[in-house]
C-alpha cells in the first residue's frame, strides 16, 4: 500500500485506505489506494452491499473550521445513479482528546497521525428525487432502502488491524 492519496494537487494519507470495520460490528468497508480511491461494503458476515465503487477525494477546506463538513477530509461515493442516486461520504478524523464543552469532538487528521487514531464516519447524501420528492415520498423511500438502507443504523468505524 502507498503512503498517499492523490488527488490533483492534493496529498493525503495513504492510512484512508484498508479495511474499516463498524464498532457494531455489522458492517465493513474496504478502501483500496488508487487513483480514484475505490470503496466497497459488505456485512461482517459476507454480504455484498457496494461493490468497488470510485470515490471523490475532496480535501477539509479548512481544517480548523467549526464545521466537520469543512474541517474533515472526505472520500465521496455515488451509490446509485451518478447525478441522481444517493450518496455517501466517508469523513475521516481524530478525537479531540483535550475537547471542552462547546468544542469540536472530532478533529481534521494531522500529517503523521497513527492509523490506530483515525476514525471514520459515514454521511449518507440526499439523493436528486429527494430534493424534488421530499424525505417521506414513497418512490424516494423505495430508493433509500435499495441504495442505502444498509447503512444503518450509524456508528463510527475504525481500521481493522
Amino acid at each position: 500500500m502507498s503512503e498517499s492519496i492523490r488527488t490533483g494537487s492534493v496529498l493525503r494519507p495513504g492510512c484512508y485506505a484498508g479495511i474499516w470495520q463498524g464498532r457494531d460490528g455489522r458492517l465493513i468497508f474496504e478502501i483500496k489506494d488508487s487513483l480514484p480511491p475505490l470503496v466497497s461494503a459488505r456485512s461482517s458476515d459476507g454480504e455484498n452491499f457496494l461493490s468497488e465503487k470510485s470515490a471523490r477525494f475532496i480535501p477539509a477546506p479548512d481544517p480548523n473550521a467549526s464545521i466537520a463538513q469543512r474541517r474533515l477530509d472526505v472520500l465521496e461515493v455515488e451509490l446509485g445513479s451518478p447525478g441522481h442516486g444517493t450518496t455517501l461520504r466517508l469523513m475521516f478524523a481524530v478525537k479531540n482528546t483535550d475537547a471542552r464543552p462547546g468544542q469540536s469532538m472530532w478533529l481534521h487528521v494531522p500529517e503523521g497521525a497513527p492509523t490506530s487514531a483515525i476514525v471514520m464516519h459515514l454521511e449518507p447524501g440526499p439523493s436528486f428525487l429527494e430534493a424534488v420528492l421530499g424525505k417521506w415520498d414513497d418512490a424516494v423511500e423505495e430508493l433509500e432502502a435499495q441504495e442505502g438502507g444498509w447503512l444503518r443504523p450509524y456508528c463510527t468505524y475504525t481500521r481493522a488491524e
